[in-house]
């Protein structure tokens, strides 16, 4: 049977990975997801490769959307969209051989998502995680790294991994709600990260240790502020 040359395309998926990146950066993600159809583990190498003429920033942002898997990272939507129509095709070929005579059953499984209607405005989805005040979730260690970097490149804040959590900790009080639809926790991760991405956060940076904490503070005060009234605006 010859390769399957396509894979099913989901635009709100793409957006939502996509809206916050630099051009630099959704040329470099737009490489990799056509890289997925050869090879859907993307290892360091070839994510080197792909990432070479992008600024530190810029490979922080993709980083940040990439999966790690053992061996590499993933667009994960789409290396799942790819299996998906891998196994269709399977499917299709046994029933063709009149192996299998389920043809709605497999025709399903693999279209089911084509049809869910996503508002990437409001991060609302139709299947998915729906987080809420009892719903636990860390912040694993690399992303903490990663926006202590994220914060001291493009806002410098010299932030604490205490004042990274704190900041989680609000983001947590303030979007599980129970209202919004996460397709991953990836996705989570990635909204928090676009969170920080859109705070207006001026003059926290500090050089002594004092200094820091008072700026640590200033800065999850901020976030608190805008929180708030963001939260207040959607409701």
């Amino acid at each position: 049977m010859a390769k399957d040359p396509a894979f099913l395309f989901y635009p709100g998926d793409y957006l939502k990975d996509t809206q916050c990146l630099s051009e630099k950066s959704q040329v470099a993600y737009d490489r990799i997801m056509c890289e997925h159809m050869r090879n859907i583990c993307i290892t360091q190498q070839q994510l080197n490769f792909f990432t070479k003429r992008l600024s530190d920033e810029e490979k922080k942002e993709i980083l940040f959307i990439l999966k790690k898997i053992e061996g590499g990272y993933q667009i994960e939507w789409v290396a799942e969209s790819i299996c998906k129509r891998k196994d269709y095709s399977k499917s299709r070929a046994e029933n063709r051989k009149g192996k299998n005579k389920n043809i709605s059953s497999s025709y399903d499984s693999h279209m089911e998502n084509a049809n869910e209607i996503e508002d990437v405005n409001k991060d609302v989805f139709v299947k998915g995680i729906k987080p809420d005040e009892k719903f636990l979730l860390d912040l694993p260690e690399m992303k903490i790294n990663s926006c202590i970097e994220y914060l001291k490149l493009t806002k410098n804040n010299d932030a604490t991994r205490e004042t990274v959590l704190a900041i989680w900790g609000i983001f947590k009080s303030t979007h599980f709600t129970g209202k919004k639809y996460y397709k991953s926790v990836e996705e989570i991760y990635s909204h928090f990260l676009q969170t920080l991405k859109f705070e207006k956060i001026n003059g926290h940076s500090k050089t002594t240790t004092s200094g820091k904490h008072k700026g640590a503070m200033q800065l999850v005060s901020s976030l608190k502020q805008d929180f708030a009234a963001r939260r207040k605006e959607d409701s």
